[in-house]
């Protein structure tokens, strides 16, 4: 048996020369015979693509993965662990791992992302100078608001709903609903009301409840209440919903104060004057001793006196007139009807026209301004 010696440096140089035609052996066996392909590396300006494939099952570092990538597929974005996705490419171009919870996302600007922080307790998103920011929603409560001049609030309301409600649902409160005041020479509350409701309405409910419905106090020199009506309706109309209970309106000067006339339903839904219009105290010389004011009298024959009340045209079919002569002797009194003044004849026991004085009153039945 005859052997093959060859020296070391002979074996390398053999080695290097048959190593790339058993590797290409090997290749082309695994392929199925065909024709391996080659990728040799390249200096960093990489010249002209090289066709082949490569399929490891180790780990593959590069610094840089350049190219379109179209045909990856199933490529999870959690292994993407850097870098930001910018806006052009429908990310934001931020990182908000960091970001505190209930924050949003907003633009700034065209293109420019940021974090909106979370507003504060009852706050509402709003749009301020073209930006999404937190503020109050409306009226914020407690509210307070200074102003040096024009309206400190208005409240306009164009549909069927209240413009303000207010409750208070703690039955053991004794706070106000609504509380108002002011230094100035204005209203503390103003209601116009150009439809067909109401300008205000305020009921008790609870008939437990023995508070007013409405209180006004005043310690200047106008009115704690003064309400001033200029169409046909009534100026103020107070009603009291059971039989027999009383309607007051006190000031300290008097209970009840007019200029017009005061009625009440003596028939049902008649109402008639339930006070006089006019009285007084007249001496026999026709002077006025007392009485209500709104009257003159006249005296230029014997037992004749005309009255004139300012403002009435007398009518027996509209007035009742009371005469009670003043005098220890026997009198009698009667009225003529000769509209205004109306005339007063008073008579002795024998029928003879007597000057005397006396007192009268006038009452007007109908209602000419109800």
């Amino acid at each position: 048996m005859s052997h093959l010696k060859v020296a070391a440096p002979a074996l390398v140089i053999a080695l290097a020369v048959l190593a790339p035609a058993l590797f290409a052996r090997n290749a082309a066996a695994q392929l199925g015979g065909q024709t391996p392909a080659y990728v040799r590396l390249q200096n960093s300006s990489p010249g002209s693509p090289q066709t082949g494939h490569a399929n490891i099952t180790g780990v593959m570092t590069a610094g840089q993965f350049v190219g379109g990538g179209a045909a990856l597929t199933s490529l999870s974005a959690n292994n993407v662990s850097n870098g930001l996705l910018g806006p052009a490419f429908g990310g934001t171009g931020i990182n908000t791992i960091s970001t505190p919870s209930g924050s949003l996302l907003r633009t700034t600007a065209p293109g420019t992302w940021s974090t909106l922080p979370i507003g504060g307790e009852g706050q509402v998103l709003k749009s301020t100078a073209g930006l999404p920011t937190w503020g109050p929603d409306g009226l914020q409560l407690p509210f307070s608001a200074t102003v040096s001049s024009g309206v400190a609030m208005t409240i306009t309301q164009n549909g069927t709903l209240d413009v303000y409600d207010a409750n208070i649902v703690n039955s053991a409160s004794a706070a106000e609903c609504f509380q108002g005041g002011s230094n100035g020479f204005g209203d503390v509350v103003q209601a116009t009301m150009l439809g067909l409701g109401r300008a205000g309405s305020f009921s008790v409910l609870n008939s437990a409840n023995a508070a007013s419905a409405v209180e006004t106090s005043s310690n200047g020199t106008g009115y704690g209440l003064k309400v001033t009506m200029t169409g046909t309706g009534a100026a103020a109309h107070f009603a009291a919903a059971t039989p027999g209970t009383s309607v007051e309106v006190c000031s300290q000067t008097a209970a009840v104060k007019t200029t017009g006339y005061y009625y009440r339903d003596y028939t049902p839904n008649q109402p008639s004057a339930a006070v006089p219009i006019a009285y007084g105290s007249i001496s026999s010389t026709g002077a006025v001793s007392g009485g209500t004011g709104n009257f003159s009298v006249t005296h230029t024959v014997t037992g004749d006196y005309n009255v004139t009340i300012n403002g009435e045209a007398y009518s027996n079919t509209a007035f009742t007139v009371s005469v009670l002569p003043i005098s220890n002797a026997p009198r009698m009194a009667c009225i003529v009807d000769g509209g205004t003044p109306f005339l007063l004849h008073i008579f002795d026991q024998t029928g003879t026209k007597v000057d005397t004085g006396f007192q009268f009153t006038v009452w007007r039945a109908d209602e000419p301004d109800h």
